[in-house]
């Protein structure tokens, strides 16, 4: 019975622990630790058919869109994510989305409609994240929801998503918009979230600190 009893009360306190994350630990606290999934394509819209970039999406979902995740590997210093949050360092756990990214349809990703290019909302993500499955230690998810690649404004647009993974409870969420560059479909594609990333570290982030801690 007392082994129980102390096996609830551990319980209990590791939720509480868990459910108590919030802005503060995001904004306000360097040292908090938070891990990395990665970009989740399951949600995004490849806007632009009859471009020379999107005519195959089978090479999409299979090759490209792992080696656009392997780039936050691969490329630490480029895409510095603890620079950009302002965290001593960062956790990388890629295996879940990159499990998700895998059973993406690639008949059903391309498409001529602008209007698909802004399709999410924050009330989206919350139900995507609640459907999240990520098993990790930390308290602190982050997680890049691709909404879409539209070539014809031409940007990336991404819900820019921190969540608690043990109860999927969005904490924070907003969506960002990047312009592509470079040599090569990945490399025009990847500018999108580098240059998202070099708006949070110039502007954003401080914008959105002040914004939650007048909530």
């Amino acid at each position: 019975m007392n082994k129980l009893f102390f096996s609830m009360l551990l319980m209990l306190g590791i939720w509480a622990g868990a459910a108590a994350q919030s802005t503060e630990d995001i904004f306000n606290a360097s040292d908090t630790e938070i891990v990395f999934l990665g970009l989740d394509f399951t949600h995004c819209n490849f806007v632009g058919s009859e471009t020379e970039d999107f005519t195959n999406p089978q090479d999409i979902v299979k090759r490209i869109i792992p080696n656009w995740n392997n780039l936050f590997i691969t490329e630490k210093e480029k895409y510095d994510l603890a620079k950009t949050f302002r965290k001593q360092a960062f956790e990388y756990d890629l295996s879940y989305v990159r499990d998700r990214n895998a059973e993406i349809d690639f008949l059903k990703i391309v498409t001529e409609n602008e209007s698909d290019a802004t399709h999410l909302s924050e009330e989206d993500v919350a139900r995507i994240i609640r459907g999240y499955r990520a098993d990790v230690p930390q308290d602190i998810a982050l997680v890049f929801i691709v909404e879409s690649l539209d070539k014809f404004a031409p940007q990336g647009n991404y819900w820019i998503t921190f969540f608690n993974p043990h109860n999927n409870q969005v904490i924070f969420t907003r969506r960002m918009s990047g312009k592509p560059g470079g040599i090569g479909m990945r490399n025009y594609w990847a500018r999108t979230y580098y240059n998202v990333l070099l708006a949070i570290q110039k502007k954003e982030f401080n914008k959105w600190r002040k914004e939650v801690s007048s909530q």
